[in-house]
């Protein structure tokens, strides 16, 4: 079923020609907020540092997510292999945390349903699902772009039984599963009949299923050498320990 497959989300650099791996749902990394301790309009990562909302704000706690908001914050790729602009980022997240901002990662949802958070970092597949559960909240993806990735189905190369999972992949990839699952989750799938097959709002959704502009400004993550995991990791350790 991989010819039901969108062929952007196929032969990807991390896998040309799709030897190892199919595309099984897709989504991002953006912003939710709650429109009623938010009145103005949301649509920029520069939100995320705004003196306005002290107290109220929540991040991902993940290296590469937070310190790539900063990168994108400040506008520079998200896959910055620069120092000085890795200094950057840190030094902004640094400052970030003298607005109370706190770290988390599942607790986000709970804490933006009791509105003990006004503004977060999350997953669009849960911002899209809390936004359709509560009229009050509102998941965009900032307009400088943002991490853009894609799930996929791999065999390890020890699997015992190689054929059952052939199998399943080709189950997953057909589109009454993709379909299915879509519904389900709230992330966007990259089979394309299904995604024709979901209700218009879902299909017209720019936070879901991105314009071409807002797409252009949008990454995937790239694996680093040992140097820069190691610059990363400096500037993670940095972060923390201020926050502590």
């Amino acid at each position: 079923n991989w010819t039901e497959l969108l062929s952007s989300n196929l032969n990807k650099s991390f896998d040309p020609g799709n030897v190892y791996s199919l595309p099984y749902m897709n989504g991002t990394i953006g912003i939710i907020y709650n429109t009623e301790l938010i009145s103005e309009d949301i649509n920029s990562w520069s939100d995320m540092w705004n003196p306005k909302y002290k107290d109220e704000i929540f991040v991902l706690d993940s290296q590469r997510d937070a310190i790539g908001m900063a990168l994108k914050y400040l506008g520079y790729p998200l896959n910055s292999t620069d120092e000085v602009e890795l200094s950057a980022a840190k030094a902004a997240l640094i400052e970030q945390k003298k607005l109370g901002t706190i770290y988390g990662a599942d607790n986000v949802k709970d804490l933006m349903i009791s509105g003990e958070r006004a503004i977060a970092m999350i997953w669009s597949g849960e911002g899209l699902n809390l936004q359709d559960e509560y009229p009050n909240l509102k998941y965009i993806v900032p307009k400088e772009g943002a991490n853009f990735w894609i799930d996929s189905l791999c065999i390890t190369s020890n699997a015992k039984n190689v054929d059952g999972a052939e199998k399943f992949i080709n189950f997953v990839s057909d589109k009454k599963s993709a379909l299915r699952i879509a519904d389900e989750i709230g992330y966007t799938t990259p089979n394309k009949e299904a995604r024709l097959a979901q209700p218009k709002e879902i299909q017209d959704n720019p936070n879901a299923y991105m314009t071409k502009e807002i797409m252009s400004r949008c990454e995937l993550y790239k694996d680093f050498d040992l140097k820069t995991k190691q610059m990363y990791d400096d500037a993670w350790t940095a972060i923390k320990v201020d926050s502590e």
